[in-house]
């Protein structure tokens, strides 16, 4: 059979040279999830099936005849599927069975097809690049998200609403580009609504520049420790739940992403609440979030995604003054930026991973970047600083206020977190009755998502723990209840240190 003047497969005995060529891999008996490129008439996907009872398999057609020719198989993506690669992909290949993850690519299909191979290969890449990132940021900061929620709710008084804004947007993160930008920017000021990321505030500081609202979605202390010296109190800062610590010392401009915890606790409020969807980086959900409060072009400035020489930071930044005090005669300041970088490159992915993402997330907006890096970003358009000021001047305002103050009454703010905790603690072991061994990937799967209240607090708790269990059942062993309750109990744990 031929593609493209391409042979797809044997004449004479398919299913024989789909087996051969399964047994060449050399990958030992178990349970994983399989992603075969160029699925040809399906001959592969049923071997695998065979060869490795249990596994799941997610099957990619680069031809719609041979889609329909195999029998329209279910988690098959094909040319004229409904969904984009993207979002097929978000919906077929779960974070837990990423480290089962089997790649196969049948050569005849890329050679039949090699555009549309290797933009398949290209976004499966990608995709599991971010879900790779997603998994070790929940693993590191999954506790951390759950205790700042508790914290937050119990120290955020000073809400804020925020109306549609009629002005441009500017964005500021803290790459070395932002420099060129600020002269600009300050004398332009009356002319856009300036969106801050933390780590831009100390260069924002030292030029005189106000911002109208700073974006905190970060949960750890490092991301507090651009907030220590902040000048700016009045400023609302925007941020979820889930974002660090909130001392009240700003008003709050309240987001929800969407988790169980910040939908149940956030209606609390009496201000409104604006939801975005779920993000990485805190420039993505600044993205989000301009897009939903103005129809303007959206302009980011120091969105760099690279180094510029030693700097990863525009001067001043807070982690330049935290480095001067490191160095001495033998590693002066320049050597220890040198030295980051060199670690950062050989292990940090983060630049690569954001760039991925803005570079495969289609945007149906003018975005536009002032004075960028090298680095290209696809839905983008680079402007310098003269169409920057021709592009806003017109919409200069000698005065513009877009909030509106809510300051709630927090007396009983303790009470309805202790209710809260008990409910969950007592769903929690209500769910705890029901564990059993396992043998299955589809039955402990099935286990864990059949209570979505459960598996949030579990995923941010016990992550890493659920990922070996999945490797225990893939390598055909027995998943005994107890490893199961042992990851109950210790959530039920660390929930219940927030109780009174």
């Amino acid at each position: 059979m031929k593609k493209n003047s391409i042979s797809i497969r044997s004449t004479y005995s398919p299913e024989k040279e789909a087996e051969r060529f399964i047994l060449q891999q050399h990958v030992k008996k178990g349970k994983y999830l399989f992603i075969v490129i160029g699925a040809g008439q399906g001959f592969l996907a049923r071997t695998l099936a065979r060869i490795y009872p249990g596994s799941q398999i997610v099957s990619f057609y680069l031809d719609d005849d041979l889609f329909y020719e195999a029998g329209s198989p279910e988690k098959s993506w094909h040319p004229g599927s409904s969904f984009s690669l993207a979002m097929f992909l978000s919906n077929e290949i779960d974070d837990v069975f990423v480290p089962l993850l089997n790649l196969v690519q049948w050569k005849p299909c890329s050679k039949a097809y090699p555009i549309l191979f290797k933009t398949v290969l290209t976004s499966i890449h990608h995709y599991i690049n971010e879900r790779n990132a997603s998994i070790v940021t929940t693993v590191n900061f999954g506790k951390i998200w759950i205790r700042n929620v508790f914290f937050n709710f119990l120290q955020i008084e000073h809400t804020v609403a925020l109306q549609n804004v009629d002005q441009p947007i500017v964005i500021t993160a803290a790459g070395p580009t932002l420099a060129a930008s600020l002269p600009v920017l300050l004398s332009y000021r009356s002319c856009f609504f300036l969106m801050a990321l933390p780590s831009s505030l100390a260069a924002l500081q030292n030029s005189g520049i106000i911002p109208d609202l700073i974006v905190n979605t970060d949960p750890g202390f490092w991301n507090r420790y651009h907030f220590m010296r902040l000048p700016y109190k009045n400023v609302p800062v925007a941020m979820p739940l889930t974002g660090s610590i909130n001392k009240g010392k700003n008003p709050v401009l309240l987001l929800n992403q969407r988790s169980f915890l910040e939908d149940s606790l956030s209606q609390s409020y009496s201000s409104p609440v604006i939801n975005l969807p779920q993000h990485g980086t805190v420039a993505g959900t600044a993205l989000f979030l301009a897009a939903e409060i103005t129809s303007a072009p959206v302009i980011f400035s120091g969105l760099d995604l690279s180094y510029t020489d030693i700097h990863e930071h525009v001067k001043p930044h807070p982690f330049h003054t935290l480095m001067e005090t490191k160095q001495d005669r033998l590693t002066p300041f320049l050597s220890l930026l040198f030295n980051r970088k060199v670690d950062q490159l050989n292990q940090d992915r983060a630049f690569h991973t954001y760039e991925a993402w803005f570079n495969h997330t289609h945007f149906n907006r003018n975005i536009y970047r002032l004075n960028p890096s090298s680095i290209k970003l696809n839905f983008f358009k680079n402007i310098d600083s003269v169409t920057f000021a021709r592009m806003v001047n017109p919409f200069n305002h000698d005065y513009h206020h877009y909030f509106t103050s809510f300051h709630d009454n927090f007396e009983s703010r303790k009470e309805l977190l202790d209710s809260a905790l008990k409910k969950f603690l007592m769903h929690f072991y209500s769910k705890r009755q029901e564990v059993t061994d396992f043998y299955s990937l589809d039955s402990f799967i099935y286990f864990l998502k059949s209570d979505p209240v459960v598996y949030e607090f579990l995923e941010s708790t016990e992550l890493q723990n659920i990922l070996k269990a999945v490797k225990t059942i893939a390598g055909n062993n027995i998943l005994r209840k107890e490893d199961i309750s042992d990851m109950f109990l210790s959530t039920e744990k660390y929930i219940g240190k927030f109780h009174a």
